[in-house]
């Protein structure tokens, strides 16, 4: 009889931790958002992989930052144990805000055409529609709160203007602000959604080792330091002023490059990951 009591004792005890655990999972997807994905869209920080087009072709033959070795913000953020794992990536290696072929010295790729941000975002607005199911083709909503519009190549480097690299030159400060405005119209579109927007902010010229880069991939010129200040500190100030609903965050603060000059080191992309689980978070109790 004891026997009996102390087995149906023990019954209640497994059954109460198994509920308790249950119940504090459920509660805590809860707080991830549940089934909200987050989009990405952006360039190599965003997506490490090349866009190969329809036809098998693409810039740098299709290759991955790192030959794969290289983890990017996107998909640092599935694994991030904050979050929900949900996460739509529409960014890929060598993206600007705008569409544009990659470009050698006298010629350009009539292949691998790079897309755009504006394309990129409604690419996204595809995968995260909700169907109204009694009238097939009525979209109700986005199943997406937030949106990470990641850092472009635009005027970083001279394969960054859909020309001949020897017919490019640093940017003026009036080219500049197209980037600006570019984000500003597409981060103005998603807020009109209901989407948040989060805007990191460019790493620091110093982390960075853009000679190298030039070096590693045959540029024409990349920006020096006075330049790249100019695009990081205007575009900063920008979205800081124009957009007051925005997250303009800067999970890039301790950079360090993976050793080609311009990549973020797996330990980065990881804390910037984390920091980004922790702005929605605090975002999300403020609401």
């Amino acid at each position: 009889m004891n026997l009996k009591k102390s087995a149906f004792n023990k019954n209640i005890i497994v059954a109460l931790i198994l509920s308790t655990c249950i119940y504090s999972n459920n509660a805590l997807s809860a707080t991830r958002g549940d089934t909200d994905a987050l989009i990405i869209i952006g360039s190599s920080y965003a997506n490490g992989t090349t866009r190969i087009d329809d036809n098998q072709l693409a810039s740098l033959g299709g290759l991955a930052v790192g030959s794969g070795a290289y983890l990017s913000l996107g998909d640092a953020l599935v694994r991030e144990r904050n979050l929900n794992g949900l996460v739509i990536n529409e960014g890929n290696v060598g993206n600007t805000t705008f569409d544009r072929f990659s470009c050698f010295a006298s010629q350009c790729l009539p292949f691998g055409k790079l897309l755009g941000y504006q394309k990129q975002f409604e690419n996204a607005l595809k995968r995260t529609a909700i169907y109204n199911p009694s009238s097939p083709g009525v979209i109700t909503g986005y199943n997406a709160k937030y949106m990470i519009i990641g850092i472009p190549n635009d005027c970083v480097h001279s394969d960054a203007f859909g020309v001949p690299q020897s017919d490019t030159q640093p940017c003026t400060i009036a080219e500049i602000n197209e980037i600006a405005n570019n984000i500003i119209a597409i981060a103005n579109q998603a807020e009109s959604l209901g989407i948040t927007v989060i805007i990191p902010i460019m790493p620091k010229y110093k982390s960075l080792d853009l000679g190298l880069v030039q070096l590693g991939l045959g540029l024409q010129w990349v920006a020096d330091e006075y330049e790249y200040n100019d695009i990081r500190d205007t575009l900063k100030y920008r979205f800081r002023h124009e957009l007051p609903d925005a997250l303009v965050v800067n999970i890039w603060k301790k950079f360090v490059h993976r050793g080609d000059g311009i990549h973020p080191s797996k330990k980065n992309v990881k804390r910037a990951a984390r920091k980004i689980s922790l702005i929605i978070k605090e975002h999300k109790d403020i609401k």
